[in-house]
């Protein structure tokens, strides 16, 4: 007669714990969502920013070098946190045609 009282009070332990084990859960999904919202923002972001470069770089007077080198770092920044981004979707860090075809302008090429 005693067991069955503890079976019961063990039960409805185990129930809570799979309560909060579910409750857990669907806040690390939920985050996690959170996350590639936010990832998505930033890929978004960036492509505005390489597409603002490009276009300086398209203006500009290819005769002033000095601004060339400042801007070919930037295009590389901007190619590694696009990758960083993309390799946090899953996806292959990638330079796209655009920028090979911008730097290999500017170095003569």
């Amino acid at each position: 007669g005693r067991s069955r009282p503890r079976d019961f009070y063990y039960e409805g332990r185990s129930e809570e714990l799979c309560y909060y084990a579910e409750v857990g859960l669907l806040e690390v999904l939920e985050a996690r969502e959170l996350l590639v919202e936010v990832l998505g923002e930033v890929e978004d972001l960036l492509g505005d920013v390489e597409d603002l470069v490009l276009r300086r770089l398209a203006d500009l007077d290819e005769a002033v070098d000095h601004h060339g080198v400042d801007e070919l770092l930037l295009l590389e920044l901007l190619a590694d946190l696009e990758g960083h981004v993309d390799g946090a979707h899953g996806q292959k860090g990638r330079v796209s045609g655009r920028q090979t075809h911008v730097v290999q302008r500017h170095l003569g090429e």
